[in-house]
Formats: structure tokens, C-alpha cells, sequence
């Protein structure tokens, strides 16, 4: 009889890349797969999926979403509770308790980023989270997005296993033909750590030059922003709010397709928390869509963006350089060209989920194993 698996998250939605589409989809292939969600159901037929309200008040998650889901997951009854979101360890905990197994997934190495959020971090959460961390470290087995996260729990009492959030290179589109007006593309959170106010500061250098480029956003405020009022504060916003298209939430699967049709990826986070140790999963994103990365100089970032000669590692905090490299890469067809390219390449040898995939599922049947 297979091992029922349940991931669970009071905070991740039903079409979440890491959670579902790698993580879940990737289990299906051996267990029997559940998912306790927020808002979007998961389009793999292979997931049976339950759900839960979203609530983007923290508080709120906590006393209103946090007893239906540990109510539907208990009666779930899993083997194997994979536990994607820090908020939710209580839950895994009383799963513990009742006999299975529990993974904790950390896909941000959330004790070194809190001192930097701005949202979502009263002291409510910070003490919630240390104590409960401390519990995990002791009961749970860990899964790690990045390397560098071990060093932050060096006295985990059961195994672990570092799983990189590497593209599935299946669900990549094709590149398309170079827009005829200069484009560029950027995926992920919307904050000041991750550089939007040096991205609009650049574009007010850029459209000097070049009055007919666009910018395409992908994603939500966060971490360090509340609301899109406050972007619209930014110094240089108005100059080039014509210029920067803001697609809000959206699926990374349908955001590569706008992707395929720009110049370059852009990928800055500024000298904060854990950033400068872990990999933002858009370089390899951008490079797997075969687009130029335009980076941060750190020497992790550097690893990879330089060994590969597939973009530019720059100084995070500076409009000008930013603004440079855009000009170079709308200049340069062919060194774009070989940029892309060289990306591409380095990702279908060295930065996919295939191999991601085939440690996690020898990361379970470890577990299982241990009866």
C-alpha cells in the first residue's frame, strides 16, 4: 500500500512552483498526494487537493485558518506531512504527535530575514517562530532550498537533504523573436530588498534614450512594501509609469510566455538577511528562457552568472549600472545572443529539477525506510 503524503501550507497557493509543481507533482510519481492549499486549485490531476480561505493577515491565519486546516488535515490522515510554510509547524507538530512522519521545508531562512521585514512580523510571529523552530529542529526532518541554510541549523536531531529550486525545464516555452521595442522582464516579490526602487531609477535613465521600452513585472508587494500606493511613491515612479507594466500575481508558468518576448531578466536583491547566500531562483529562470541575467555582484551569484558568461553581476544599489547594462544588451544583438544562449546551456546541464527531483524521492524513501 503506497505511503500517503500530505503537503500542507496555510499560505501557499494551489499553483505555487516549488510546493506544487515540483515538490507535490514530484511525490505523485511514487505516493498517493495530497494538498491542503489556499485559493487555486493545482492543475496536476494527479494531486488531490483540499483547501483553505486565504487571509493575508498573518493574525488572521493564525486564529481563523490555522484550526480549519489542522481539522482537515487530521482527518486526511497522512503518513507524511511535508510542511511548506514556518506558520504551520504547529499543525506538523500535532501530526507528530499522532504518528507521522514530518518534513519542514525551508525555503527561506526565515531567522535571518526577520529583521528585515516589514511585513508580517510582530513579535507575535518572531516568538512563535523561534519556539516552534526550536521543536522542529529536535522532531522533524529538514528539506533546505539552498546550502548555505545548514549553517543556520547545525543541531538537527534527524537527516536532512538540500533540494535546489532549479526549473523544470518541461514547463519552459520556447523563445520567441526579439520584440521590436526594447523590453525587459522581471519575476518575483516586489520590495526595495529586492531592488524595484533601483529598477525605476534606472528606467528614468533608460528612457532618455530609449522612449519606446517597457518593463515587465511579475508579482505581489512584500517583505518590505505593503501596497502598490507606496510603490507609486518612488521617486522617478511617475516619469516612467508608462514604461512599467505591472501584471500583479501571476502563475510562473504564464509569466515566462511575456519572458520569452524580452531582452533580459532582472534578478538585483540589495545585502539583506540570507540573500547573499542563496540563489534567487529567477537567474536560472531567465537563464532556462535563454534571456541575459542582470544580477547582484555577490560570490554566489558571481559562481554562476560569470562562470557561465550569461549576464552582468552588478553593484545591487546602483541605478547607473543597472541602466548601463540595459543599454548594453539593446546595443549588443549578438552579444545578447551568445549571453542567452550560454544561460541556457549551463541550465540544461547543471541547474534543473530532474536531479532535484531524484534526490528528493531518495530523501522519502530514506524516511519511509526508517519505519
Amino acid at each position: 500500500m503506497k505511503s500517503k503524503v500530505l503537503h500542507i501550507s496555510t499560505l501557499h497557493r494551489g499553483d505555487d512552483s516549488r510546493m506544487i509543481q515540483k515538490m507535490a507533482s514530484s511525490t505523485a510519481l511514487r505516493y498517493r498526494t495530497l494538498v491542503l492549499v489556499t485559493q487555486t486549485s493545482p492543475t496536476n490531476p494527479a494531486l488531490e487537493s483540499h483547501y483553505l480561505p486565504y487571509r493575508p493577515s498573518l493574525v488572521k491565519r493564525i486564529f481563523l485558518v490555522h484550526p480549519l486546516a489542522f481539522w482537515k488535515s487530521l482527518r486526511l490522515k497522512p503518513d507524511i506531512v511535508h510542511v511548506h510554510a514556518p506558520e504551520a509547524l504547529p499543525i506538523a507538530l500535532m501530526h507528530y504527535w499522532r504518528g507521522a512522519k514530518v518534513i519542514f521545508d525551508v525555503y527561506e531562512n526565515m531567522g535571518k530575514q526577520l529583521k528585515d521585514k516589514q511585513v508580517n512580523n510582530s513579535f507575535l510571529f518572531r516568538s512563535f517562530f523561534k519556539i516552534f523552530d526550536q521543536i522542529a529542529r529536535r522532531k522533524f526532518h529538514f528539506i533546505f532550498a539552498e546550502d548555505s541554510y545548514q549553517e543556520s541549523y547545525p543541531d538537527l536531531k534527524k537527516s536532512s537533504v538540500v533540494i535546489h529550486n532549479f526549473p523544470d525545464l518541461t514547463s519552459i516555452p520556447l523563445v520567441q523573436d526579439p520584440p521590436k521595442e526594447p523590453a525587459f522582464f522581471y519575476l518575483g516579490q516586489l520590495s526595495k530588498a529586492r531592488c524595484l526602487d533601483v529598477m525605476i531609477e534606472s528606467a528614468v535613465l533608460l528612457r532618455k534614450d530609449y522612449p519606446n521600452f517597457r518593463w515587465h513585472i511579475f508579482g505581489k508587494v512584500g517583505f518590505d512594501l505593503t501596497s502598490m500606493e507606496e510603490v507609486e511613491q518612488m521617486p522617478g515612479y511617475a516619469e516612467v509609469k508608462d514604461h512599467l507594466i505591472f501584471y500583479g500575481y501571476t502563475p510562473a508558468i504564464e509569466a515566462y510566455q511575456k519572458g520569452t518576448q524580452c531582452l533580459a531578466g532582472i534578478a538585483l536583491l540589495k545585502p539583506l538577511g540570507d540573500f547573499e547566500g542563496s540563489y534567487p531562483t529567477k537567474i536560472f529562470e531567465y537563464m532556462a528562457l535563454g534571456l541575459p541575467v542582470i544580477t547582484s555582484h555577490f560570490p554566489l551569484y558571481q559562481s554562476v552568472v560569470e562562470k557561465h558568461n550569461c549576464g552582468f553581476c552588478i553593484e545591487p544599489t546602483n541605478a547607473k549600472a543597472l541602466y548601463e547594462s540595459l543599454k548594453y544588451l539593446i546595443e549588443s544583438p549578438d552579444e545578447r545572443k551568445q549571453m542567452g544562449t550560454n544561460g541556457k546551456k549551463a541550465v540544461h546541464s547543471d541547474y534543473n529539477w530532474a536531479a532535484e527531483q531524484q534526490k528528493l524521492l531518495a530523501f522519502y524513501e530514506e524516511i519511509i525506510k526508517e519505519g
